[in-house]
Order: structure tokens, then sequence, then C-alpha cells
């Protein structure tokens, strides 16, 4: 019920509806679409950061791009890095959903694969490869980041946006070898999250210690760059972490009745 009244269905049903991307009200539709969903991550993040300042640094793409842009040309970067201690973890948002065929199990491999490939491999991976060059290459704001640093490349997708499954895990982490592989040891394997997934991690931080949100993060991604990936329950599971509910759900749930 959920799914339909504000999920990936009425998403297509809208974005079809209008004409697809050659229709120019589908292709607005679909761009409003993606914005929301960036803008959505990033007010998480903020608050996030906000809650464990001074520890987490938050720095935006807009902010990178002016920093390191050259004759007005402005570098590939990703969305977010937010710094903390030796751990950099580097966001980016994309409102990809699984289409209709492979959210029911009927896309065949080829289709799978050119999805995979086009989406994360040969875009979103190679925009945080760019990002962790650039930050190793310029530093930021006299903050340095050497070999001691350990990177951690992540992208969030909406709750419909992969297959919830461990062998998702292994075969992005296996397509992302070819981009991110030869970076080094400091950098680990990229990681899928889910928006709800994130939001699980907000609230574990909001109340057991905001202050560890991007080590928290780190070490989930250690512990699949290292052996067998895991789902994020998985790991807070094996850490003995409980999962308290973050305060913002409750809210914007208040916010939405109000204006309704």
């Amino acid at each position: 019920m959920l799914d339909r009244l504000c999920g990936s269905q009425l998403y297509w049903q809208t974005f079809f509806a209008f004409g697809t991307e050659k229709d120019p009200r589908g292709e607005q539709f679909s761009l409003a679409s993606n914005y929301v969903f960036e803008d959505t991550i990033g007010y998480l993040l903020r608050r996030a950061t906000r809650r464990a300042r001074p520890t987490i640094k938050l720095i935006t793409e807009r902010e990178m791009q002016q920093a390191w842009k050259q004759r007005g040309d402005k570098p590939s970067v990703c969305d977010w890095v937010l710094a903390s201690g030796k751990y950099c973890l580097l966001v980016d948002a994309t409102n990809h959903w699984l289409d209709e065929k492979a959210a029911q199990g009927f896309a065949d491999a080829e289709d799978y694969t050119a999805d995979l490939e086009d989406t994360f491999v040969r875009r979103k991976f190679l925009q945080l490869r760019s990002t962790i060059e650039l930050l190793a290459q310029h530093g930021w704001e006299g903050r340095t980041f050497d070999e001691q640093t350990v990177f951690v490349p992540m992208v969030v997708v909406p709750n419909g946006g992969i297959p919830p499954n461990v062998l998702s895990d292994v075969d992005l982490k296996l397509r992302s070898h070819s981009v991110l592989g030869e970076l080094g040891r400091f950098v680990t394997s990229p990681g899928i999250l889910t928006y709800s997934e994130l939001q699980v991690f907000e609230g574990v931080c909001e109340h057991r210690g905001p202050q560890l949100f991007v080590e928290i993060l780190a070490r989930w991604r250690l512990m699949c760059t290292g052996g067998m990936p895991v789902r994020p329950q998985t790991f807070l599971d094996v850490s003995g972490v409980d999962r308290p509910m973050g305060k913002y759900p409750t809210i914007a749930r208040s916010m939405l009745m109000q204006r309704l």
C-alpha cells in the first residue's frame, strides 16, 4: 500500500503517463523527482553533521566544484564528502529505481548487467574515484588526505533501487574493482545503501553517539571489503547495536499531515 501510494509504482505510472523522456513533461517530472531525492539525502546528512559538530566536516558538491574548477570547467565530483578523523565518507545520491521487469524477477542477466554498468560502474563509481583523487591531491581547508585516510565511497538509492540481498553486494564489489580497486587498500569497496537503511544509521547515531555517524558506516564497509559483504542490518546485529528510530520520521509525518 505504501509503495502504491508514494513509491516506485506511482513514479513509473506518472512518468509513462507523461510520455517518458521523449516528452518534455516526462523529462521535467523525472528531473524534479531526482532533485527531491537528492535534497532529501542532503537534509539527512546535514542533520547528522549538525549533531556531531565539530567532529564531522561536511563538504558539498558545489563547494568542491568552485574550489577545483579550472578555466571555468567544473570537475566531476560526488554530491557530499563527510570527513571525520581518519575516515572520509564520499556520498552520491541517485534516484535509481529497478525497472518493472527487474522488480518482479522477470529481467534477464543482460538487462541487469547493462543497468548496473550504466548507472553505477561507468557513472557513479567514476565520480567517486575522481573525488578521491582530487581530495588526495588538494586536501581541503588545511585538512590533508594521505595514506592514513580511509576513503569510504557510497551511493544512496531509493528503497526500491537495488535488490536487497547479499548477492547484489558481491556483484557490485566485483564490478567496482576495475574502477576503484587500483586506488589502493585505503579505499573500501563502494556501498549501495537504500534511503531506509541510511535512516537506520541516522537513528542509531542520533541516540547512541552522533559523532560516530561516519565511523559506523566506515566500519560496515571495512567489514564488507575485508570479507564477504553483509547487509547493514546484519552488520548491526553482529556489532551488537540496537536500532532506535530517529526523531525526524515522526516530525516529517506531522508536517505531511498538516499540509494535507
